[in-house]
């Protein structure tokens, strides 16, 4: 009977088992990425008195994909810097305030590679002023580039050039037929000259007696 029983809960976690599989498959990944990119995962500090990340402390289960690791640190309230081998920050540059630290992934893979990330950071909590090592991990994942998508179809029809010229005048503006009238003769000259007077004045036929 206890054979039994433990065959039958073996085969009901077996089946539970397999019944969860594409519900853990379907949650996807922490992160997706087209191959090239870089990823920004944030660690939330919370308000701490100092902060400390060693670059090659960040390790992968595909160590392939990981191509380059570097921060931003846009959102710290801490005083410090980025250097070369990882980000070193200690006590609040004002008052004491949240900080996040921005870590930033160069990734590079086929499509469908996955990857497991896990990052050890260190941090100084204000209570204790000891060092506490935390971990953050997260799953990547590289997805396929989208291309832009193009207008499948063309205007079907071109711009409608006008049928005609403009009209233009169908003759030219009208000269006169003739030229102006001139008179048709000269003025009229008189047709003789003055009459002299024909015979000279009577002399007296005698001389006085």
């Amino acid at each position: 009977m206890k054979k039994t029983n433990k065959i039958l809960i073996t085969l009901l976690v077996l089946v539970l088992a397999v019944a969860l599989l594409p519900m853990v498959f379907a949650a996807g990944a922490d992160y997706e990425a087209k191959t090239g990119e870089t990823i920004s995962v944030p660690l939330d500090l919370g308000e701490v008195y100092g902060f400390e990340l060693h670059w090659e402390d960040v390790t992968s289960t595909n160590p392939g994909m990981i191509t380059s690791v570097s921060g931003d640190a846009s959102q710290m309230t801490l005083m410090g810097s980025i250097r070369d081998k990882g980000a070193f920050y200690f006590y609040p540059a004002s008052s004491l305030q949240k900080s996040v630290f921005i870590l930033k992934l160069g990734v590079s893979g086929s499509v469908g590679s996955t990857c497991t990330v896990t990052v050890p950071y260190k941090v100084v909590q204000p209570d204790s002023f000891y060092s506490e090592t935390l971990t953050k991990t997260f799953t990547v994942k590289i997805v396929e580039a989208t291309t832009p998508t193009e207008p499948t179809t063309e205007p079907t029809t071109a711009p409608t050039e006008p049928s005609s010229q403009p009209t233009q005048p169908s003759s030219q503006p009208t000269e006169p037929s003739s030229q102006p009238t001139q008179p048709s003769s000269q003025p009229t000259q008189p047709s003789s000259q003055p009459t002299q007077p024909s015979s000279q004045p009577t002399q007296p036929s005698s001389q006085p007696t």
